[in-house]
This record gives structure tokens, C-alpha cells and sequence, in this order.
């Protein structure tokens, strides 16, 4: 019987900067056909005007967060990383640029380095939402579901209507025996978006646990009406097969 539950790993890198309104310096009118050009997602154009902007003010700590998000999604992420680390050195408050820098190291399959990011993320701003909730999924992946479900209830308390948090929290609980807090999970994420596969899937799996068989049935028809994957449907339709004999 499969019982992999379904973790969303969405991950949200912090918004592009744009020049402060004002006297425009030649620096500035770069930065700004940089972020025009990242909007279009053309990163290759955005790294090359944010290639200028640094020739003209090497100290200019904006842009280095800006091009190193470029090169994050170019999938560049040692560049990536290495321009989050100049805007750091500029300014050692820039909370986002510790954020981002740690979606790279958790991307390159370095979750303790991305934590560290993180918890410095969360000291400068204690609202960070997103950070709680990538430092959740990094604690997770390091099997720590307690500090990961901590960090998921904080992503909640802030955005109380996170889905994919109280999914990801759903799956902790689910991890960790606790098959009942992960229903209320599952359906809460539910009760946010009716149409949240993953959450249906999941809850169908702690019902089945749960020796609940009508209400996974459900879950699971309620799954392969929502989703387009062939593999995923075929999956399913052999556990609810399973279950009804």
C-alpha cells in the first residue's frame, strides 16, 4: 500500500526592487530595464542591464539581490548564491537577501545552510511568513517534524489562509502517527480551496489508515477527478480498487 503523502514545496523568492523614485541616476535606469526585463522573463536581458548597473555603482545592493534572483531562475544557483552574499556583505540587515539565499541552499540539497539563512531571515523580520514556511520544509527534510510543524503553525498564525501550510503541517502530523490532526489539516486546506488535489489524496490516505474505508474512497474519487497525471490516477484507482473488495 502507498503512503507517501503529497508535501507542497512551493517556494516564493522575495519581489524584485526598484529604484527609489527621484533623481534617477544612469545606475538606476538600468536597475529598472533589469527588473522590465526580468517581469517578461527574460533573465538574460535583466542579468546583462544589472551587469551595468554594478559597473556603474559597485556598491549597489539592490541589484545584486535582483540579479541574483535572475540567476536563481536561470537555475544558476551558485551565482545565485554568490550575489545574495554581496548584497549580505552591503547591507547585513537585508532580511529577503538571507531568505532568498536560503531557497538556493535548500535547493541545492543543503538544508542545514538554508535554515541558517532562514533563522536570520526571521530575526530581522519576525513577519516573514515565507521564511517560517521554507524553514519548515528544510526541517522537514531533515526529519525534525516537530520544529517543522512549529515553523508551519507560525506560517499560519501569519497567513492564516496558507494552504499549502496546513497541508505540509497535515503531512508532518500524518509522519508522525498523528493521523487525526492530520485530517483536520488536510481539511482545512480543503475548506480554503475545494479543489486542492493533494489535500483530498492525503486525507484519503489517513482515512485508509484509519480503517476508514468509505471516507477514503471518497477522498481518493474526489483526487482523480481533480488531477490530469495518467501515473497519479492509475495509482489511485488501484487503491480504491483495494479498498473495495
Amino acid at each position: 500500500m502507498k503512503t507517501l503523502a503529497f508535501l507542497a514545496l512551493i517556494i516564493i523568492a522575495s519581489a524584485l526592487i526598484l529604484p527609489i523614485a527621484g533623481c534617477i541616476s544612469e545606475a538606476d535606469k538600468h536597475l529598472k530595464a533589469g527588473v522590465e526585463s526580468q517581469n517578461r522573463w527574460e533573465y538574460k536581458e535583466a542579468i546583462a542591464e544589472y551587469d551595468e548597473a554594478i559597473r556603474l555603482n559597485p556598491d549597489y545592493t539592490d541589484v545584486y539581490y535582483n540579479r541574483g534572483l535572475a540567476y536563481f531562475k536561470l537555475g544558476q544557483l551558485e551565482r545565485a548564491i554568490q550575489d545574495y552574499s554581496e548584497a549580505i556583505r552591503l547591507n547585513p540587515d537585508y532580511a529577503d537577501a538571507y531568505y532568498n539565499r536560503g531557497l538556493v541552499y535548500f535547493n541545492l540539497a543543503q538544508p542545514e545552510r538554508a535554515i541558517q539563512d532562514y533563522d536570520e531571515a526571521v530575526r530581522l523580520n519576525s513577519d516573514h511568513a515565507y521564511a517560517y514556511y521554507n524553514r519548515g520544509l528544510a526541517y522537514f527534510d531533515l526529519g525534525q517534524l516537530e520544529r517543522a510543524i512549529q515553523d508551519y503553525d507560525e506560517a499560519i498564525r501569519l497567513n492564516p489562509d496558507d494552504i499549502t501550510a496546513y497541508n505540509n503541517r497535515g503531512v508532518a502530523y500524518f509522519n508522525l502517527g498523528q493521523l487525526e490532526r492530520a485530517i483536520q489539516d488536510y481539511s482545512e486546506a480543503i475548506n480554503l480551496y475545494p479543489v486542492y488535489a493533494e489535500a483530498y489524496y492525503n486525507r484519503g490516505l489517513a482515512y485508509r489508515l484509519l480503517g476508514k474505508k468509505t471516507e477514503a474512497i471518497t477522498n481518493f474519487k474526489v483526487f482523480i477527478n481533480l488531477t490530469r497525471n495518467p501515473e497519479l490516477i492509475e495509482m489511485v484507482s488501484q487503491q480504491i480498487e483495494e479498498l473495495s473488495k
